[in-house]
């Protein structure tokens, strides 16, 4: 006990003691007092026995005593009752354990299907997202098909308009009085546009990347009147820049003319207009006079040359009595290193016009087009070695790789001759 607790309980101690004198104290003074009082009373003469054992009765002196005041005592189960309650205590507590339990397998079981809930409502919400992008991509593909489609019905509804001339002129190579310029811009605008198809057509896009010389030439009858088509294929690779190259064709062809040959007209540096006349074979027929547009096309890694019969001119008609030719080249010189160059030829030659004043002489189609390959072929060979002697006189350190013309020996490797087909396309 500490010392705060010692003074507590002196004090208490001490507030009994006093309380214990101040009782015995007060008893003192009421004995005292019921002492006179039983004085006054016995000493009273009429006071009678009754009244006197009355009063008697009254004073703590000759009353009965109280009943002893004792201390209840708390009455104390027995063995067999307090194992009986621990008993019915366990039974309660393990009851509401097996609650617990049931209650916590419950929370634990709803958790789980929350959460299961949970992960398939995710699942959901990301299929829903797929879809969303799904569909917004087949929307632009539909779009896109869409407008693919109605450009497409756009281009075969509508006439093709080549500016200053009609369709038939364009088709036909007419040029008239006035305009002459803008009609050759318009013609040979038609033709650049068809160089792609030809080259897919013929293979010579694999050519070009492969680097691979080829050879060939092949017949062809249109769908319609059994008109013939000779389509001639050159491909070259050659050890010059290309534009070197492209500079001496373009000359070849324009300013360093044979001697059969006439620069007509120069509307600008890439756009030349000159006449050719050439005999055939076959000294029975008259001279087939050409009448030559090229057109150069410069890009930074090829140049296309372009040349086209015309075959009606209102400035310079046509001699009377001549054959006219028709036909069309495309020529690309596509670059593959500082010094090296591939040459892609395509030529398509249709059979000569005959003029009105001479459809009398004109021969079989079988014998005219012999004729035309014989010519093709002769015509090939010699611009092949003009060719070799400008790039000897230009470039005498380059390479020269096969003479670039297109013969028709039956027993050579690189060159095919294919004969006509029925079913044969339109060129």
């Amino acid at each position: 006990m500490t010392s705060a607790d010692d003074a507590a309980l002196l004090a208490l101690l001490t507030d009994d003691c006093v309380l214990t004198l101040h009782s015995d104290e007060s008893a003192s003074m009421h004995a005292a007092n019921d002492s006179d009082d039983v004085l006054e009373v016995v000493d009273d003469d009429n006071l009678d026995a009754h009244d006197l054992s009355a009063f008697l009765a009254e004073l703590p002196a000759f009353g009965l005593p109280p009943p002893a005041h004792t201390k209840k005592r708390r009455a104390h189960d027995g063995p067999k009752e307090e194992i009986a309650y621990l008993l019915q205590k366990q039974l309660t507590l393990a009851t509401q354990l097996v609650r617990l339990k049931q209650r916590a397998a419950m929370s634990i079981d709803d958790t789980s299907d929350s959460a299961s809930w949970q992960r398939r409502a995710v699942h959901q919400q990301h299929a829903v997202q797929r879809a969303l992008h799904e569909n917004a991509r087949l929307r632009e593909l539909l779009e896109s098909q869409l407008k693919f489609v109605q450009a497409l019905q756009r281009v075969l509804i509508k006439r093709p308009r080549l500016s200053l001339f009609p369709r038939r002129a364009a088709h036909d190579a007419v040029v008239g009085l006035s305009d002459r310029e803008a009609s050759l811009e318009a013609l040979f605008q038609a033709q650049y546009n068809k160089l792609e198809t030809h080259w897919v057509r013929h293979g010579l896009f694999e050519c070009t990347d492969s680097g691979d010389a080829m050879r060939k030439i092949n017949i062809e009858s249109l769908a319609f009147g059994g008109t013939m088509h000779l389509n001639s294929l050159l491909g070259t690779p050659c050890s010059l820049p290309f534009m070197a190259l492209s500079d001496i064709l373009w000359d070849l062809m324009t300013s360093e003319l044979a001697p059969s040959c006439q620069l007509l007209e120069e509307f600008h540096p890439q756009l030349r207009y000159v006449r050719h006349d050439m005999r055939l074979h076959d000294a029975k027929l008259p001279t087939l006079e050409s009448r030559l547009a090229h057109r150069r096309f410069n890009e930074p890694n090829r140049v296309v040359l372009l040349t086209r019969s015309i075959v009606d001119d209102g400035l310079y008609p046509h001699t009377q009595g001549h054959l006219i030719e028709n036909r069309a080249t495309w020529s690309v010189i596509s670059s593959r290193g500082p010094n090296e160059c591939y040459l892609a030829v395509y030529v398509n030659v249709a059979l000569p016009i005959f003029p009105a004043d001479i459809e009398a002489m004109q021969p079989a189609a079988g014998t005219l087009t012999e004729l035309l390959l014989q010519l093709t072929a002769s015509n090939s060979e010699r611009f092949g070695a003009r060719v070799q002697d400008a790039i000897r006189n230009r470039h005498p350190d380059a390479a020269l790789a096969p003479r670039p013309c297109l013969l028709l020996h039956r027993d050579s490797d690189t060159s095919s001759m294919l004969l006509p087909h029925p079913a044969a396309k339109n060129v």
